[in-house]
């Protein structure tokens, strides 16, 4: 059943991309996947505009390898968030006049599918979510 991930032990990723924009013409992404038999997370930033033929790895600011530890307490940080409940959030405050976006696709080990968007808005722990998903890539 897609989304019900909260009565699960553990909720492993096995690819994630979270795009963020802001209405200042700024784009971020940051993606989980497989690189090579390890998993990965990687930071995208600037302009890769599927309609004028961009790649986004083509934007690639920094890639980590991360380990098999630090991978499993950042599943384990992200179940601990909630995150599996947030399947199907696609909310919006109109009333910000400067505001941002996110869009959130995470594919877990047994194939659940979880999907997110929000403009101005976002589920509780968002906020902690992303910090813990860059800080491996501040180091």
């Amino acid at each position: 059943m897609a989304g019900n991930t909260e009565n699960t032990e553990v909720l492993e990723v096995k690819t994630l991309l979270l795009t963020r924009s802001g209405s200042m013409a700024w784009e971020d992404a940051w993606e989980i996947k497989e690189i090579d038999g390890q998993m990965s997370l990687s930071h995208y930033s600037g302009d890769w505009s599927f309609y004028d033929g961009g790649k986004m790895e083509d934007c690639l600011e920094k890639r980590v390898a991360l380990t098999d530890e630090e991978y499993a307490a950042l599943c384990g940080k992200f179940q601990e968030l909630g995150v599996g409940s947030w399947d199907g959030f696609n909310e919006s405050d109109p009333d910000v006049m400067d505001g941002w976006g996110f869009s959130l696709e995470i594919e877990l080990a047994d194939g659940t599918a979880i999907t997110a968007y929000g403009s101005n808005a976002s589920p509780e722990g968002y906020h902690d979510f992303f910090d813990a998903l860059t800080a491996h890539l501040a180091e």
